[in-house]
């Protein structure tokens, strides 16, 4: 039960919340005191309106611009009944209705200039034991006109001990097993693309 001294209000959004949800352990008359929410919120703003960091829809070169913008916005809107757990969530990135744990992975197709090596996706496993699956999705090489070309639903147990996972291009073989129709992302991804 909590009392209400537990309970102060965001001068921010004015919603109640536990003192836990707010930096500032202090509540002074007059002072402004917004909750952790609002802070990170009023900190992105402050970076994207000067230029530290731009926003994820914007920021194409980012390592995380595949991973969190594209490929979970597409995923949240291609699968039914799932949970999408906050950015920079421990483990995975939804729940599905059944209860499982998915950590989405993708990675553009990546080129060598040696003939002797076929081109792969490279995907940050980083020996995760919490997910159950791995949804892995595989973008051409070009981050300007983005498009999937590969779906996978890997189950943990045969990837979850990879620190990266390399699926070749030339040994598709082996992961036909796990490969799910491409249609609705390319349909999403479709819809994202800024219209010309």
């Amino acid at each position: 039960m909590t009392t209400d001294i537990d309970n102060r209000i965001c001068t921010r959004c004015h919603e109640p919340k536990s003192s836990t949800e707010f930096y500032n352990k202090s509540d002074k008359p007059g002072k402004r005191t917004y909750c952790k929410t609002c802070w990170k919120e009023i900190s992105l703003d402050y970076k994207h309106a000067n230029g530290i960091n731009l926003p994820m829809s914007m920021s194409k070169e980012s390592s995380t611009y595949l991973g969190v913008y594209v490929a979970e916005e597409v995923l949240s809107n291609v699968f039914d009944n799932v949970i999408r757990m906050p950015i920079g969530h421990p483990g995975y990135d939804f729940l599905c209705g059944k209860g499982f744990k998915i950590d989405v992975k993708s990675s553009k197709l990546y080129k060598s200039n040696r003939e002797s090596r076929s081109p792969r996706w490279m995907f940050s496993i980083g020996r995760n034991a919490e997910a159950d699956y791995f949804i892995c999705l595989g973008f051409n090489e070009d981050r300007k006109n983005i498009t999937p070309l590969k779906m996978w639903l890997i189950p943990a147990k045969e990837v979850n001990m990879l620190q990266t996972l390399s699926v070749r291009e030339n040994d598709m073989v082996s992961w036909e097993q796990y490969e799910k129709p491409i249609n609705k992302v390319l349909a999403c991804c479709e819809h994202m693309r800024p219209k010309a």
